[in-house]
């Protein structure tokens, strides 16, 4: 009995003794990590929550800033859309603003309407503020406001022109000056805004039956920019304006690109004569442009670029107003000479600066056997093509010297284009070398009587002094022994293979 007493005991003791077993301890340590994560996430989501709650109030005190910034304007012409970004206590903040109009209608509008539509009434501006690390849940703040304009902006009576600009990727133009004028007015001028616009009110009515002097012109000025016709003040005119309502006018711009051309070929002397007013072409497949030699050339940055071409008579075509010849890319290639090169600008791009390129006119340089009195000058005119001359059948007239008005192509076996050249505004002595530029082709020279306004009087010279040509621009054989009262030369811009 006692045996059995001890060895109940002594199990019992045994049992009380065992403890936890490893399971019972991981079961108990995951359900306290899974309450704990629990409890740290909603923690957390508290804590950003509240300082999202304190951004907001921030944000909602930065809008409040731009709308008194916006009020304060006073013109609602002068307030645009914008976007700005501002830190406070170390966090960023992004400020948007967009505007639009509204006419009296109610509608929004825009000033790049294409057509008349009814006066600007108000101007609706949109605050939107967001900042760094918003939560999704939470809203971005946003204010309106309603900015009326001055008395008379919406005058019935009255009508408006909204001026619209843009670049050609549809991007809007601030900081140019539109101008508007009624007939031979004075100009109203403004300057456009961040969306591209320029909003003219309260201007005066086209009368009807419409006249010239109460049609409307608005052109476009500034920032270096030009049209696709490279005019750095665009316009358009004859425009009407009705009562109550804006007539829209819409301008497509881009930043120039810079180019400088050089004319006078390497190794000529410094006195060797460009024409007073003489001019280059410019030509691609949207059409021809003549720009003055010499200085910087603005052009619109067509990607394909520019041909340049020396001398400003050139006229692509087969045409009986073509000219042809002072293309270098239009002399063919034969078996002894390389097909003429003509510079080219490559592609261009908006405000790129290109440098300088080199399209080389033609030269002849000659001696005076006698002396050149004021009364008379050297005068090349094109004479019919020789060899290989694509030729030059559009009748020019470009003159150099100081005359103020171009004299007529008087002499009688004139075949195109004249150029009148003076050895200088003074006397050339005897064996004075006078070097003179010509595009190429095929040009006669020689003496002609002028009267005191510049004016030829008689054909060339047959009697007196001669000339003597001594250098020509050729580059594939040296200048021919000529000397005549008046000779023919063809300036070849190719090379020898």
């Amino acid at each position: 009995m006692f045996r059995a007493v001890r060895r109940h005991l002594t199990a019992s003791r045994a049992d009380s003794e065992a403890g936890i077993s490893i399971i019972e301890v991981l079961v108990a340590s995951i359900v306290f990590m899974i309450l704990a994560v629990a409890i740290a996430h909603s923690l957390v989501a508290a804590i950003r929550l509240a300082a999202d709650q304190r951004h907001r109030v921030t944000a909602i005190g930065l809008a409040a800033s731009e709308l008194d910034l916006v009020r304060s304007a006073g013109d609602p012409f002068l307030i645009s859309a914008r976007a700005v970004s501002k830190t406070v206590d170390g966090l960023d903040y992004k400020i948007e603003r967009s505007v639009s109009w509204v006419d009296s209608n109610g509608v929004d509008v825009s000033c790049t309407t294409t057509s008349a539509v009814q006066l600007l009434k108000v101007k609706r501006v949109n605050i939107r503020v967001t900042w760094s690390g918003q939560l999704a849940a939470t809203s971005p703040v946003s204010t309106d406001s309603i900015i009326s304009p001055s008395a008379g902006s919406a005058e019935t009576t009255l009508g408006a022109i909204a001026v619209s600009v843009k670049d050609t990727s549809g991007l809007p133009v601030a900081g140019l000056t539109a101008s508007v004028k009624q007939g031979s007015g004075s100009s109203i001028a403004k300057t456009t805004d961040g969306e591209g616009c320029a909003y003219f009110p309260s201007l005066a009515l086209t009368a009807s039956p419409v006249t010239a002097a109460t049609l409307y012109t608005v052109s476009l000025t500034g920032g270096g920019y030009v049209d696709i016709t490279n005019s750095p003040a665009p316009s358009v005119g004859e425009l009407s304006v009705e009562a109550a309502k804006t007539t829209a006018v819409s301008f497509s711009v881009e930043k120039a690109a810079k180019l400088r051309i050089t004319d006078l070929p390497d190794g000529l002397p410094s006195n060797a004569i460009l024409p007073a007013g003489a001019k280059d072409t410019l030509t691609n497949s949207k059409g021809t442009l003549q720009v003055p030699v010499g200085g910087t050339v603005s052009l619109f940055p067509y990607v394909e670029g520019y041909t340049v071409v020396p001398g400003g008579d050139y006229v692509g075509g087969t045409s009986s107003t073509s000219c042809q010849s002072p293309n270098p890319a239009l002399w063919p290639e034969t078996s002894g000479l390389n097909g003429g090169l003509a510079a080219s600008t490559g592609a261009l791009t908006p405000g790129a600066d290109l440098g300088t390129v080199d399209a080389p006119w033609g030269y002849v340089t000659v001696r005076l056997d006698a002396s050149l009195t004021s009364t008379r000058y050297i005068v090349a005119y094109r004479d019919s093509p020789a060899g290989a001359d694509p030729g030059c059948n559009a009748v020019r007239v470009a003159s150099w010297g100081n005359t103020s008005t171009p004299p007529s192509c008087t002499p009688s076996n004139a075949a195109a284009a004249c150029y009148y050249f003076f050895p200088s505004v003074g006397v050339r002595n005897n064996g004075d070398e006078v070097t003179i530029a010509l595009p190429y082709g095929t040009w006669r020279l020689g003496y002609v009587s002028k009267n005191s306004s510049n004016i030829p009087t008689s054909g060339f010279a047959t009697s007196g002094a001669k000339l003597k040509l001594t250098a020509w621009s050729n580059q594939e054989s040296s200048a021919p022994s000529i000397t005549a009262y008046s000779f023919t030369v063809t300036l070849d811009p190719r090379t020898k293979k």
